[in-house]
């Protein structure tokens, strides 16, 4: 069942057609939809209820050309227009690769709009190249890692002996690693009440202001993963990998020091919000 609070709303927008991607990208898990893209003319949209800097890709073709992506907010005030994000970085190097793009939190003049009759903080993503036709997107969230960091752990980790069949990626494992730690955030008590209705809620990926506080326990708790899907004993060398990397994010967990969370629910970095440390037992806004 998808949370309609921890998906983004994603749009295509081809030569003013719109097309709604949002139940094809919501979860990496399940569908894809192709990204027919052609450059001068197309765009793509992707909104939040709230002011957001990061956001992950994954995808099942990948395109072949080389293209430079231009990232846009709308800003509010004299211009009320989209405005170009001048500092930001595109790990999919121009959708070539699933990675993640991101960039600075907190501008000023950020301000929720209308597009396709929807209102939200859009962020709006073009190319300066027409995509390979066959170029599919099968999600766009939020992960806390990716297999970048876990080859950095073990070099060989995205061979075909560590992948699930028919997999190029460990987006799955990925996904489960961040499920968990959301849920060991609740389980410590990370919850927001908010006084003015009385109504808790849980901490979502949306709520970490800075996913990289997160990732390198996301990496091992990943790891952990992979190893225990492919162990058939308690005793196998698998299992006991498994082990090891589990007790490694169990430390990476319990040992992190600092994680900003958006207590108020503004998507702002407020100052009260940051740093906060990660043994506090109730998040309140």
């Amino acid at each position: 069942m998808i949370n309609l609070d921890t998906r983004l709303t994603v749009l295509h927008d081809n030569n003013s057609a719109f097309t709604d991607r949002t139940v094809e990208s919501a979860d990496f898990m399940r569908d894809s939809f192709t990204f027919d893209y052609v450059t001068s003319e197309d765009a793509l949209y992707i909104g939040y209820r709230k002011p957001i800097n990061v956001f992950y890709v994954d995808l099942s073709t990948v395109n072949a050309v080389s293209a430079s992506l231009t990232l846009q907010y709308y800003q509010a005030g004299a211009v009320n227009a989209f405005t170009t994000i001048t500092t930001f970085s595109d790990d999919t190097d121009g959708l070539t690769r699933s990675g993640f793009v991101t960039w600075g939190r907190n501008p000023t003049d950020e301000e929720a709009t209308t597009v396709n009759s929807v209102e939200l903080f859009w962020y709006k993503l073009t190319w300066d190249a027409t995509l390979t036709a066959t170029t599919a997107i099968k999600g766009i969230n939020i992960v806390f890692s990716d297999d970048s960091d876990l080859r950095a752990w073990v070099p060989s980790i995205t061979t075909s002996k560590y992948l699930t069949t028919g997999e190029t990626t460990h987006i799955f494992s990925h996904v489960a690693a961040r499920n968990h730690i959301l849920q060991e955030l609740v389980n410590d008590g990370k919850i927001k009440v908010n006084f003015t209705t009385g109504e808790f809620s849980e901490v979502n990926q949306f709520d970490i202001l800075d996913v990289n506080q997160l990732r390198n326990a996301s990496t091992l708790k990943t790891l952990a993963i992979i190893y225990a899907d492919l162990s058939d004993s308690p005793d196998d060398k698998y299992q006991v990998k498994s082990d090891k990397y589990e007790g490694y994010y169990a430390k990476a967990y319990t040992k992190l020091m600092f994680l900003n969370i958006d207590v108020d629910d503004d998507g702002i970095e407020d100052q009260f919000e940051e740093l906060n440390t990660a043994s506090s037992e109730l998040l309140r806004r």
